[in-house]
């Protein structure tokens, strides 16, 4: 399946995730073929079809989402090298020995529900434009469902509130049928009242660990409980 974005096939909606009409999204279907489809209209069935799906994998990490809330998530480092050890991940019992440990990044907070992982929450590598972690949701049966940046978008404005910058997060979901669709994240123009606003999306591309078995500390989650 190709992975690249077609950056002039775009359409605009509400955002699914909140499932309101306070965020507009603009969205890229990249199909599985060299080039990328345009979303179909959502008066016709595999539109229709298509929008259902997303909104199925949105609710279903909206879940995850409130679950990782309440619940304590196990924490992987990669550790710089040290007495003749490479740069290695390894597992930290705490948040506490991990910041006495001078908080080596990249990080991952990784939490299970049924024994299965749900989530993993990953620090960027450069937390471009302030965009801190990626959020990786997966399905029951270990696949990706879906990309999220957090937060989902930043909002610069001076004092009068007359200008603003605005920089949207880019979310990603993932389709059963292998479709990945692409979400940039944009306040709606009401909740913005400027004279100008700048709109801006930086060039974010969180890795995509379509399989558990694909994360970097994935040979440490053999030997891992659930906390």
């Amino acid at each position: 399946m190709s992975k690249r974005l077609v950056p002039d096939q775009r359409i605009a909606m509400a955002k699914l995730r909140q499932f309101t009409s306070a965020i507009v999204t603009m969205i890229f279907l990249v199909g599985g073929g060299a080039q990328g489809q345009v979303l179909p209209r959502t008066n016709d069935s595999r539109g229709r079809q298509t929008i259902a799906a997303i909104n199925a994998v949105e609710k279903y990490c909206a879940a995850v989402q409130d679950f990782s809330g309440s619940n304590r998530p196990l924490l992987f480092a990669r550790v710089p090298e040290s007495e003749g050890h490479p740069p290695r991940w390894d597992v930290f019992s705490s948040e506490n020995q991990w910041r006495t440990a001078g908080r080596p990044k990249p990080a991952a907070w990784v939490w299970y529900e049924n024994k299965q992982i749900v989530l993993v929450r990953m620090t960027l590598q450069y937390g471009e434009g302030g965009f801190r972690y990626a959020d990786y949701c997966y399905q029951e049966n270990g696949k990706l469902a879906s990309i999220a940046t957090v937060p989902s978008t930043i909002t610069r404005c001076d004092d009068e509130k007359f200008r603003c910058e605005v920089i949207s997060g880019a979310d990603s979901v993932f389709l059963p049928d292998g479709r990945k669709i692409r979400i940039v994240n944009r306040p709606a123009s009401q909740l913005l009242k400027p004279e100008q606003t700048v709109f801006a999306t930086p060039r974010l591309n969180p890795a995509e660990y379509i399989n558990l078995s694909e994360l970097p500390f994935a040979h440490l989650l053999r030997g891992t409980r659930t906390p």
